[in-house]
């Protein structure tokens, strides 16, 4: 938190009683920061010093007892920066709870006391204070990320359920889509398989990148990364064991920090275990995907994480539910799903099995015209367009740009 600098406390006091008014004014001055801006014996005097626009209003409920919560408006209207603080008296007829609502952020009581005047006035001062610096930073970050690009997290605690085909598939998706900078990064370190699916090659992978973390920058991206035949640019998981062992928390940020400014949409597979890494991964997400799909043990997979996220507060609003192979022969319902995860599905992908294999395995994609229709395409093509800034698409849609999808040409073994 900022230091809080030094600072003086301009104060409004408000009392119908001149004898009142004069001893709660005495009070203040001996509180070194504060200054009492004006005083006021009336509503209208009270509104009319509002135009000062002070950091405090101290009003005392005998101003206007029935019509306090009103008179707490209109000031906030005229100077909506300051804090209202009331002065009441035992046996004061006045509803706290309406006050409140209007905007009252404090209470003291007659006969006012320094310690316990000047202390709310300071302590609320120094919190609004603090607040305002949050809310300024939050605003500042939120700048800094609208200007890079979104993070878009694949995964689920369970392994099998499609995180790495979907990842692949959504890259090319949103690619076409939006005809933006698209990455696809491979943090399944271990065993991660986009390579494979997407049939590139390459002697460079996140391992280099994340040891070189002060120089990432849209050239080295650019000589690392390997380009897709879709315009989609991905980094692959590191090439053997001793490789991985050297990749760090702070060099798997700082990979996804580095495509984040030289990327519009950066898609990453990750792999299956909530540890200090993945927890990283996962809060800089701007969209957090949960795949699962209508089976009772990813079902059960998922509720376990869910309930490990409520220990990270700071992550419980991401998750989106994406439920894959919905439908397809013999599962429970999308119905059953989300009262299962106490969740909406954002997206669904339907099954399509004996297709999916065949184009993997002959190097094709359904993403081209001719698949253009199956619900497979229809459904993906769909999903990343409500994950794209809608100003991303104002050139074309996922669908609109069918006839542009690629077809791989698989490398044949030669013996």
């Amino acid at each position: 938190m900022t230091q809080l600098p030094e600072y003086v406390i301009n104060v409004v006091v408000g009392d119908a009683d001149a004898d009142e008014l004069a001893r709660t004014r005495a009070v203040l001055l001996q509180g070194p920061k504060i200054h009492v801006t004006g005083t006021a014996r009336a509503h209208n005097e009270v509104l009319a010093l509002a135009e000062l626009e002070p950091d405090i209003f101290l009003l005392s409920t005998n101003l206007d007892p029935a019509g306090m919560p009103a008179l707490i408006n209109q000031v906030l209207d005229v100077a909506p920066s300051a804090q209202v603080i009331l002065v009441t008296d035992f046996g004061d007829p006045l509803d706290i709870g309406q006050a409140m609502v209007a905007g009252a952020r404090g209470l003291v009581r007659k006969p006012l006391a320094a310690h316990d005047a000047v202390g709310t006035i300071q302590r609320l001062f120094e919190n609004e204070w603090n607040r305002r610096q949050r809310a300024d930073e939050m605003a500042r970050q939120r700048k800094v990320q609208a200007a890079n690009g979104r993070v878009i997290v694949v995964f689920s605690p369970k392994g099998g359920v499609g995180c790495t085909l979907l990842a692949c598939n959504l890259a090319v998706a949103l690619q076409h889509a939006t005809q933006k900078r698209v990455a696809l990064v491979d943090y399944s370190l271990q065993f991660g398989s986009v390579g494979a699916l997407l049939n590139v090659q390459s002697p460079h992978t996140v391992a280099e990148l994340a040891s070189r973390q002060e120089e990432i920058d849209t050239a080295i991206l650019d000589d690392v990364m390997v380009a897709h035949p879709s315009g989609v640019r991905v980094l692959l998981r590191p090439n053997n064991l001793q490789e991985m062992e050297q990749i760090t928390t702070e060099g798997l940020v700082a990979v996804l920090d580095g495509a984040r400014k030289s990327f519009d949409y950066v898609i990453v597979d990750t792999w299956h275990v909530v540890e200090p890494s993945t927890l990283a991964v996962l809060e800089m997400a701007d969209r957090l995907l949960l795949v699962t799909t209508p089976e009772v043990p990813a079902l059960s997979a998922m509720r376990h994480f869910l309930d490990i996220l409520k220990a990270y507060p700071h992550l419980r609003d991401k998750p989106q539910l994406l439920v894959n192979r919905q439908p397809s022969t013999g599962e429970v319902s999308l119905k059953y799903v989300e009262e299962a995860l106490h969740m909406k599905a954002l997206a669904t992908v339907p099954s399509d099995g004996q297709m999916l294999t065949l184009a993997i395995n002959e190097g094709t994609s359904l993403l081209q015209q001719k698949h253009a229709g199956r619900p497979f395409v229809r459904n993906l093509n769909k999903l990343a367009e409500s994950l794209a800034v809608p100003a991303d698409l104002a050139g074309g849609t996922a669908t609109g740009a069918a006839s542009r999808r690629f077809s791989l040409s698989r490398r044949q073994n030669v013996s």
